[in-house]
C-alpha cells in the first residue's frame, strides 16, 4: 500500500473514532439531562388521539379528579398544555410522566401533545414557520378542543409550557391564539422571535410571562431564554418573571411552572397537596434572570423591581410607594443611618438571627468627632428597601409570594436570609412558600451586600383559620 494513502487511511479511521466517542458523550450527556426525576402521579394518564388529524397526545387526569366529579359536577380543573422536547431525547410520554406529581399537587388537567417541530431532523435554531410548524399548531388546537368537550378541564385557565426544543412551539402557539391561553412559563426552552407576529402583541400583552432556565444550561439554551425575556419587554408585556434556577443544568423543573401558574392565576390555584408542593419548590433557588450577570435586558418596570406578576396582577394601584410604606420597615445597621422603627400590624418580631449573615465591616464605623460649632452633615437617606409579599391576608393552607424591592447596587451580589416567624426559609432575592399555620406570621429579609452593607425589612402576612365546613 502507498505510505501516503495508508497514513491518510489511518488518520481518516483515528478520526471516525474519535467523532464517534464523542457523538456517543454528547449523546450520553443529552440523554442524562433527558431523564424523568419526577415521581408518578396517582392519578389517571390516557393515550388519545384526535379524530380529525389522528395526532397522539397523553392526558392527565390528575389524583383528585374522580372524586372530585363526584362531589361537585360543576367543578373545572385548570389545565397545563406541555410541548416536549427534541425526539428522540424527549417525547410527549416522557413530559406527561414529568407533570404527574405537580399536577397531583395542585389539581391540573395535563395535556401532552406528540409534535413534528421538535424533533432531531428540525431547522435548529428554528427561523422559519416550517409545514410541521403549521401542522403541530392545527393538531394542538383540535386535541385542546377534543379535551375540553370530553373532560372537567378549565378552558378559561390554560398555562403553556414547555421544556426545550419545545420552547419553539409554546411561544408560537401563544403568539399566534392569545385567545386560547391565560399564562405561559416555559422552561429551559428555546426561543425564536422570527417565528412570532408582532401584530398580535397587543392581544395578550398583560397576560404574564415566566421564563426558566438552569444557571449551567446548554448555552443555547441559556442565549435563547434571554432572548425571549428581552423580546416581551421590548414589547412592553407587563408582567415579565425572568428566572435562574441556581445550580442546575439542562435539567427539568415543572414545579417552577406549576408554582408560577397557581400564583398569577385568576383566582390564584390554591395546592391540593400544600406540603409536597413547597417541599418541591424548596429544593429549588431561583434569582431573577437581572441578578444572574446577564446584562442589557431592558425593563418595563422600575428599575430592577422586585415586584412579582402576581403583585401586579392583584392591584397594582394599592401597592405603597417604597418611601414610608407603613407596614414594611428598612434599616442600615452598618452604617450611621438607622430609618424610624414603624408601627407593624401585628406585634413587632424578635431580633433576626444577624450571625448567619455576618458581622459589619469596620470601615463603616462611625466617624470621627468634629468641632462643636461645626454643623455636622446631614446623614444620607439610605436606599429604599420593602418586603411585597402577595396576598397579605387568606385562609390556611395561604399560598404566598415573597420578593425584596432594593436598588440595583444593594442586591446585585448579595446575600439575602429570609424568616418567617425568626425562622429561616429562604436565600434568595424572591421566593415561594405554603403557610400552614393560622395567625401573624412576619416576612423578614436581611439583606448583606457584596461591600458588606446591611438592610433589613419585614412585613406581617395574617393567615386566617379555615371556615368549618357547612354541613
Amino acid at each position: 500500500m502507498d505510505v501516503t494513502k495508508y497514513i491518510a487511511y489511518r488518520t481518516h479511521k483515528s478520526f471516525s473514532a474519535v467523532l464517534t466517542k464523542m457523538t456517543i458523550v454528547a449523546l450520553a450527556t443529552l440523554l442524562a439531562g433527558c431523564v424523568v426525576p419526577q415521581p408518578g402521579g396517582n392519578g389517571q394518564l390516557l393515550y388519545k388521539r384526535e379524530q380529525q388529524t389522528n395526532r397522539g397526545y397523553y392526558l392527565y387526569l390528575p389524583e383528585d379528579y374522580s372524586q372530585g366529579i363526584k362531589n361537585n359536577p360543576s367543578r373545572r380543573w385548570p389545565v397545563v398544555v406541555n410541548f416536549h422536547g427534541m425526539k428522540p431525547f424527549d417525547r410527549a410520554s416522557a413530559q406527561a410522566k414529568e407533570w404527574q406529581y405537580e399536577a397531583d399537587n395542585y389539581g391540573l388537567v395535563v395535556i401532552s401533545p406528540e409534535l413534528k417541530t421538535s424533533d432531531l431532523f428540525m431547522e435548529f435554531p428554528l427561523k422559519k414557520i416550517h409545514n410541521y410548524v403549521k401542522e403541530d399548531e392545527q393538531a394542538v388546537l383540535n386535541i385542546m378542543e377534543q379535551v375540553f368537550r370530553s373532560t372537567q378541564a378549565d378552558s378559561t385557565r390554560v398555562l403553556a409550557t414547555s421544556w426545550s426544543s419545545g420552547g419553539y412551539m409554546a411561544h408560537y402557539m401563544v403568539n399566534r391564539h392569545p385567545n386560547l391561553f391565560t399564562c405561559l412559563a416555559p422552561r429551559q426552552s428555546n426561543f425564536s422571535g422570527s417565528i412570532l407576529d408582532p401584530a398580535n402583541v397587543p392581544y395578550y400583552q398583560d397576560m404574564p410571562i415566566g421564563v426558566f432556565f438552569g444557571e449551567n444550561d446548554f448555552a443555547v439554551c441559556r442565549t435563547e431564554s434571554t432572548e425571549a425575556i428581552k423580546w416581551y419587554k421590548q414589547h412592553r408585556f407587563r408582567f415579565i418573571d425572568g428566572r435562574v434556577v441556581i445550580g442546575l443544568g439542562h435539567e427539568r423543573t415543572p414545579q417552577t411552572a406549576a408554582a408560577f401558574f397557581a400564583r398569577v392565576s385568576k383566582p390564584p390555584i390554591l395546592p391540593v397537596r400544600p406540603a409536597l408542593a413547597q417541599e418541591t419548590l424548596a429544593n429549588l433557588q431561583l434569582i431573577p434572570a437581572e441578578f444572574a450577570g446577564i446584562a442589557d435586558l431592558p425593563s418595563t418596570e422600575p428599575t430592577l423591581s422586585g415586584r412579582s406578576p402576581a403583585d401586579e396582577l392583584t392591584n397594582p394601584s394599592t401597592l405603597p410607594p417604597a418611601q414610608g410604606n407603613s407596614t414594611a420597615n428598612m434599616t442600615r445597621t452598618s452604617g450611621s443611618t438607622r430609618a424610624t422603627k414603624p408601627r407593624l400590624l401585628a406585634a413587632a418580631p424578635t431580633k433576626p438571627p444577624v450571625a448567619a449573615i455576618g458581622t459589619t465591616n469596620s470601615k463603616f464605623k462611625a466617624a470621627p468627632k468634629v468641632a462643636a460649632a461645626a454643623t455636622p452633615p446631614a446623614p444620607a437617606a439610605p436606599p429604599a428597601v420593602r418586603v411585597v409579599t402577595n396576598p397579605k391576608i387568606g385562609l390556611a393552607p395561604l399560598y404566598i409570594s415573597f420578593d425584596v424591592e432594593a436598588p440595583t447596587d444593594v442586591l446585585q451580589g448579595a446575600s439575602c436570609l429570609w424568616t418567617d416567624n425568626d425562622e429561616p426559609i429562604c436565600n434568595s432575592p424572591t421566593g415561594q412558600r405554603i403557610i400552614m399555620n393560622a395567625g401573624d406570621h412576619v416576612m423578614c429579609v436581611v439583606i448583606r451586600t457584596k461591600d458588606h452593607r446591611e438592610y433589613r425589612a419585614w412585613t406581617t402576612v395574617k393567615v386566617l383559620s379555615p371556615q368549618p365546613a357547612m354541613h
